[in-house]
């Protein structure tokens, strides 16, 4: 899994980069619902643009594509081609949505399973002709950047052999591919949504059936995952989770940075080396960002994620299952051709050893009903933001609970106190605990209700919050992530 702890800076950086008051600015479309802190190459591209431009060109993120926490990429990609955007990223899995198949083979399935053998595509010149296939549908690509390997997650039940699959709902990223994979299962897909996710945990807790499952790199499982009240509380409901197979990695979440033609050759000359060269450089950058995979799964261990092993031969029986999606693909030559090219630079890349589970995780465990786990990063301190019924109205709150006012957020060791005051007063606490880019955030009460949030803090001290999966998703957006959260204490 690759992640990269200066993301954040990247991203908060642009404002001291010595922007000129004459500066050009481009706008950005972003689909992801957690913030481009999730997305360090795409975080590094908008600082590296206005660093080699001296602070001449800038980016600026629109981030209208991932309202409800759901990442609209294909309506992105349509969008940046007729000119509502000048620039934009999506996953490759969305490509095929608009037309665009030159970037399937990346999807595969257990084809590109290691960061090493994907690192090798991204360096080759496949990359550049993958990316010339964004013109048939109106874009210029400007880069291949690599991601995180996504791997195969069952909800409350672990994944023990490809028959666990069969029959079963299969939650995964948007992608004719990824359809055609699930469906050579015998199995049915759907799309990921903040309220499917949400569902396939509840549903299988109080409604008979199989258990379904979904496709998620780490550190978007974080969030895609249950939280809230639970409908049916008792045993059943204390084992809601997902088990992660961690050495299933199905293919890469690859990105592509786009832009569209006529609002790039508008740009003068210099400026657009500017974008070509931070382009370059984030390609780059995204193959050089590396963790720990062992600290990533023990956060999420102690967030109620169990972790376990598929037998090999059970890997096996899942590679004979995928043949007929292999044999569409070598039908056609370019896929046929880029398929080859990918075999031999993955026979040439270091071998690597997958995670290995986290001592203690790979057994049944309630959640529980406070945050947990690793101390949270985010600075103590009070902060405060205005709600307003604009606010609430946007993502369609509409509890009777549900209020405006002047919020005020303290921060203090791992529990928050938030007080709403004018009109009225309430007082709601609880307790928070991970790394400001996965925190889960637990409401103290009789029941669990817990949502998982991703938070930015900004050059000034500010709090940006984005809101993942949660029982009042709508609820907790518009109180936290309406607007940033100044610092007053």
């Amino acid at each position: 899994m690759r992640r990269a702890c200066a993301a954040a800076v990247a991203v908060l950086g642009l404002g001291g980069c010595g922007g000129s008051p004459h500066a050009r600015v481009l706008h950005m479309a972003s689909a992801g619902p957690l913030g481009v802190e999730h997305d360090p190459a795409v975080a590094f591209f908008i600082d590296r643009v206005a660093q080699v431009s001296g602070g001449r060109l800038r980016i600026a993120l629109d981030e209208r594509w991932a309202r409800g926490a759901t990442a609209r990429e294909a309506a992105l990609l349509r969008d940046v081609a007729h000119g509502r955007a000048d620039l934009g990223w999506a996953h490759t899995s969305s490509f095929d949505r608009i037309g665009v198949d030159s970037f399937q083979v990346l999807q595969a399935p257990l084809l590109i399973d290691r960061d090493s053998a994907q690192d090798a595509v991204i360096r080759s010149p496949l990359a550049a002709r993958m990316l010339a296939g964004t013109r048939s549908a109106g874009l210029e690509g400007l880069a291949l950047l690599a991601g995180p390997l996504s791997r195969l997650v069952g909800v409350n039940r672990p994944l023990r052999d490809a028959g666990d699959l069969r029959g079963v709902l299969i939650a995964v990223h948007d992608s004719a591919l990824a359809e055609d994979a699930v469906h050579a299962l015998h199995s049915y897909s759907k799309p990921i949504t903040a309220t499917r996710t949400s569902l396939l945990y509840v549903d299988t807790v109080s409604e008979p059936g199989p258990p379904g499952a979904l496709e998620d790199d780490p550190d978007a499982l974080f969030f895609d995952r249950y939280g809230g009240a639970c409908g049916a509380q008792g045993a059943a409901c204390d084992r809601v989770g997902p088990w992660l197979a961690a050495n299933v990695a199905l293919w890469p979440r690859t990105a592509v940075l786009v832009g569209n033609p006529q609002r790039l050759r508008a740009l003068s000359a210099r400026e657009r080396a500017w974008v070509t060269e931070a382009a370059k450089q984030a390609a780059r950058y995204s193959t050089t960002g590396n963790v720990d995979d062992a600290r990533t799964l023990a956060e999420l261990c102690a967030g109620g994620v169990r972790v376990t092993e598929m037998p090999r031969a059970s890997v096996a029986r899942l590679r004979q299952a995928w043949r007929p999606v292999y044999r569409r693909l070598e039908g056609r030559p370019d896929a046929r051709a880029a398929l080859r090219e990918i075999r031999r630079l993955r026979v040439q890349a270091p071998a690597t050893t997958p995670p290995a589970p986290v001592p203690g995780c790979s057994s049944p465990s309630g959640v529980g009903d406070t945050a947990r786990g690793v101390r949270s990063t985010v600075p103590d301190g009070i902060y405060r933001v205005q709600v307003t019924g604009a606010d609430l109205r946007a993502v369609g709150a509409n509890r009777a609970d549900d209020r405006t006012g002047t919020a005020t957020l303290t921060l203090r060791g791992g529990r928050w106190r938030l007080v709403f005051t004018e009109p009225g007063r309430s007082v709601r606490t609880g307790t928070y605990a991970g790394t400001a880019l996965r925190t889960a955030w637990a409401t103290d009460g009789s029941t669990r209700d817990e949502a998982y949030l991703s938070i930015a803090v900004r050059g000034d001290g500010a709090l940006a919050f984005h809101v993942g999966s949660a029982a009042n998703l709508a609820t907790t957006q518009a109180i936290y992530a309406s607007h940033p959260w100044r610092r007053i204490g």
